[in-house]
């Protein structure tokens, strides 16, 4: 059987494309869903860069959605609110924003729907690992509202909990997809080793969904049994990408991640004991320096590997994450929530800075271990 060739004659970058794909990726990244025009074109702008680069029209329909989005974040501007009391009822004013939740959800759609349309160019492990965190999300989020009609008995703030961290990841994915789409690297042949991988970007991504938890949200001991499973599924990860080539630097960041196993849940229980009574948003985060560390130092060092400049940005990000976990714990240890110090920028950037890290190196992985056909190019 002859097997593929990954030709290095790859077609020129188009500009245009990855201009708006790059600008569709930040405007999905920061959260925002349509709430004004620009908004809307930005999004709209990067849809038609994905169409230019998978010469698919079908992209081009999502900008129907893109319009029922916008309309539904300003249902109320446009219908006035005596309309809803006259035809629902004041009894039914716990509905006001459904709205709202709607456009949440033809939003998560059409950002799945646009990785699913550019599938030859994202990558099979890529897509589909896209796919299951929109599944996830949506399906929590359903579940959600759910119990709030009292149709499901199950805690909600588990429930909100899992739908608020793994509707971020998702969209974070759907933003690595926009751009492995518009500025994404000419396909190579796969790391020899591709199931443990993608085992390894699932347990970035668990990490990514707890990372925003708040502990009075859920239980102590679901996070910290959460962040097992996610370190685990690291440390094979990283195992598997040493035996692929990646050589000592992955041996070396699997044993930080180990160090972090075994230092995990001593390190959790003392940080959420301190602070169980706060609002203190960097709790899980400040638990993790060394598992960030070893992050880190595969991503940067590991020249084996594809994407070297890829790999510097996602391991300057995880170095970012661990210093600010490392002040943070500092503070913690001070027995102050609020250290008045110039590194406090620093402190601050470690969640948005680990959460951005952990969904890159998880789409990362899954780009190397599953990369697209060498005909997508």
């Amino acid at each position: 059987m002859t097997a593929r060739r990954y030709a290095p004659n790859i077609p020129a970058m188009d500009p245009i494309a990855a201009a708006l794909c790059g600008a569709g990726a930040v405007w999905i990244m920061t959260g925002v869903h349509g709430a004004s025009l620009m908004d809307l074109f930005v999004a709209a702008g990067a849809f038609y860069g994905i169409s230019r680069v998978t010469r698919s029209r079908a992209v081009l329909g999502l900008l129907g959605v893109l319009v029922v989005v916008w309309f539904l974040d300003h249902f109320w501007t446009l219908v006035p609110t005596k309309l809803f009391s006259v035809g629902f009822g004041a009894e039914n004013a716990k509905h006001h924003d459904a709205p709202d939740w709607w456009a949440g959800v033809f939003m998560h759609g059409a950002l799945l729907v646009s990785v699913i349309l550019a599938r030859a160019k994202v990558g099979r492990g890529l897509t589909v690992l896209t796919i299951v965190a929109f599944a996830i999300a949506l399906l929590s989020k359903f579940a959600s509202t759910l119990w709030d009609m009292g149709r499901l008995e199950h805690e909600e703030t588990l429930i909100g909990a899992i739908a608020s961290g793994w509707s971020g990841v998702s969209i974070w994915l759907a933003a690595s997809s926009w751009l492995v789409v518009g500025l994404g690297p000419p396909p190579g042949p796969p790391i020899s080793r591709r199931v443990t991988p993608i085992l390894g970007a699932v347990g970035s991504l668990l990490i990514a969904a707890t990372l925003g938890v708040h502990l009075r949200d859920v239980s102590v001991l679901v996070v910290l049994a959460t962040m097992f499973v996610a370190w685990v599924l690291s440390a094979i990860g990283l195992g598997g990408l040493a035996r692929a080539g990646a050589g000592a630097p992955a041996w070396v960041g699997m044993a930080f991640v180990i160090a972090q196993l075994v230092l995990g849940f001593p390190l959790g229980f003392f940080a959420f004991n301190r602070l169980m009574d706060s609002n203190f948003p960097d709790v899980v985060g400040m638990t993790m320096l060394l598992g960030l560390s070893g992050f880190g130092i595969a991503a940067i060092a590991a020249r084996a590997l594809p994407y070297g400049a890829v790999r510097g940005l996602i391991g300057i990000l995880f170095l970012v994450g661990a210093a600010g976990a490392v002040l943070a714990l500092f503070t913690v240890l001070m027995g102050s929530r609020d250290v008045d110090d110039p590194f406090w920028p620093l402190r601050d950037l470690m969640v948005p800075a680990t959460s951005v890290a952990l969904t890159l190196w998880a789409a990362y992985l899954a780009y190397v271990a599953f990369p697209p056909e060498p005909s997508a190019a």
